[in-house]
């Protein structure tokens, strides 16, 4: 949760207040539970991935120590394997949350 509302914020400090939409300032303030961020987002956000690029996230979430090894079907070293062959996921991830710093080589 704490990440979300540094990226909320990242995102109003980053962006001319004419162009933010209003969920941003929301999300920046919320307290409850993760669960029910989409409720106050309106939306439930998506961005569409080809299968490979969704096993990169996970590689970069195993690299982050967010995740347990049983807590997703894909093995860390086949969502590392991924995450190799998917630089622009990294990419876009590091461009999206600057303020997130994890070392690739891990």
């Amino acid at each position: 949760m704490n990440e979300f509302k540094q990226w909320a914020d990242y995102v109003v400090s980053h962006i001319d207040v004419d162009d933010i939409p209003s969920y941003i300032f929301e999300v920046s303030q919320f307290s409850g539970c993760l669960a029910r961020i989409f409720d106050v987002l309106g939306f439930i956000p998506e961005w569409p991935l080809h299968e490979s690029q969704k096993e990169a996230l996970y590689g970069i979430a195993y690299i982050r120590g967010i995740v347990k090894i049983h807590d997703y079907e894909l093995s860390r070293e086949a969502a590392l394997k991924a995450l190799e062959k998917n630089p622009d996921v990294s990419d876009y991830f590091r461009r999206t949350f600057p303020f997130i710093h994890y070392e690739l080589n891990t």
